[in-house]
């Protein structure tokens, strides 16, 4: 299992995470690479960072609901 919590600074806030693996995290990262985006680690919680940051301009509640809704094998709370 690769569970390392993880913590950013995306547009003035501090998001932290640890997530256990999920089930199409490789598929979503591999997505994400093609679209541009630079990974640090091969955590699946921070393919889940990068959801959260990319929706984050919708508030953070929404963000959360739109990458659960992404990621399988994960479930809020």
């Amino acid at each position: 299992m690769n569970a390392q919590p993880l913590k950013i600074h995306h547009l003035g806030k501090t998001l932290a995470i640890a997530t256990t693996e999920s089930v199409n995290a490789r598929q979503i990262r591999a997505q994400m690479e093609d679209e541009g985006s630079i990974f640090q680690t091969t955590t699946d919680s921070e393919v889940v960072l990068h959801l959260i940051a990319k929706a984050m301009k919708k508030g953070l509640e929404r963000a959360m609901l739109e990458t659960m809704s992404q990621v399988k094998g994960l479930t809020p709370w």
